[in-house]
């Protein structure tokens, strides 16, 4: 069963990045990781969703982030 969550999670992740890089043009990052990226620069939007995200999950947009740069060193900071 743990298994098929992992398999799961990772077709959720991959399908977040390719929606993200086709239609926002996002380069192979999650919209998680971009509302984090864009939240730090004071978007309204991406604040509140960064904050809906937080509580659901603690953290779940800053580890997101963590995780594209490491994919994809070159996406902006």
């Amino acid at each position: 069963m743990v298994a098929v969550k992992k398999l799961l999670f990772d077709f959720l992740v991959w399908l977040d990045r390719r929606r993200n890089d086709k239609w926002l043009k996002g380069r192979c990052e999650t919209i998680s990781g971009r509302c984090y990226r864009n939240a730090k620069k004071g978007e309204p939007f991406c604040i509140w969703l960064v904050g809906v995200m937080d509580a659901i999950d603690p953290g779940h947009c800053k580890r997101a982030y963590i995780g594209d740069r490491k994919l994809n060193p070159d996406l902006p900071i």
